[in-house]
């Protein structure tokens, strides 16, 4: 079973070793091979062989470019510019400390599973991954380097973004008319409204109608009492006079 666990993550280790696009000379990769098949026989305790191994291929690779890099800073007759010069600078720093620091510390774990120690397969797998991530990083810090390198040490523009995709015109909308919906909800809520007001002045109407026919039925019974009034009154002074 342990054999087995060991051989996927052998696969899964070279896996993630090729996505990083790693390069090893011939030699190397020709002992790798032996040497991973070993470490797969062997048991967990060739585990850390097996890790190790990942690792040295790893630091060959990197001190490979660091090498010509800082030789190239150290040569002031490629006339380097501030920006190249940083560029390379800040790469060959963050190789450096990986393999001093990131590395190094792998190295030491794996030498204590192979020494019987606390540091178990897990460990290990687990702690690879973490430096696969790093070393991704510093493998495109190291490509950008060496193309560089391949341009006279002159920085690479950066290639032009793609034209957009002409836009197709669009059609003239049509002009929206605008709802009533709103006009006649608003005329809805003036109306309940409006109808107390018209029935209390329709009210009052009728009210001041009706006072005005009373004023003119009471002139009228009045004008028409005045004529006998006066009669009666000429008739009483004639009975008078022939008395």
């Amino acid at each position: 079973m342990i054999s087995a666990a060991l051989r996927s993550a052998q696969v899964l280790a070279a896996g993630m070793t090729r996505s990083l696009c790693l390069e090893a000379s011939s030699s190397v990769a020709a002992a790798g091979a032996a040497s991973d098949d070993t470490a797969a026989d062997g048991g967990a305790s060739s585990a850390g062989r097996y890790f190790l191994l990942l690792a040295e291929r790893e630091e060959q690779r990197i001190r490979a470019d660091t090498d010509w890099i800082e030789a190239c800073l150290d040569d002031e007759s490629l006339g380097l510019s501030e920006e190249v010069s940083g560029i390379l600078r800040v790469s060959a720093g963050k190789a450096r400390l990986l393999l001093t620091e990131k590395l190094a510390q792998f190295r030491g774990l794996c030498e204590d599973n192979m020494a019987n120690g606390v540091t178990q397969y897990c460990d290990l797998n687990g702690f690879w991954a973490i430096c696969c991530l790093q070393l991704q990083d510093i493998g495109r810090m190291l490509a950008t380097c060496r193309q560089i390198r391949d341009c006279q040490f002159r920085r690479v523009p950066p290639a032009p973004p793609s034209p957009p995709a002409p836009q197709q015109p669009r059609e003239p909308l049509q002009k929206r008319q605008p709802s009533r919906a709103p006009a006649r909800q608003q005329q809805r809520q003036q109306q309940p409204a409006k109808q107390p007001a018209l029935a209390e002045r329709q009210r009052r109407e009728r009210l001041a109608e009706l006072k005005r026919r009373g004023r003119q039925r009471l002139q009228h019974a009045e004008d028409s009492a005045a004529p006998s009034d006066a009669a009666d009154a000429e008739g009483a002074e004639g009975v008078q006079i022939f008395a």
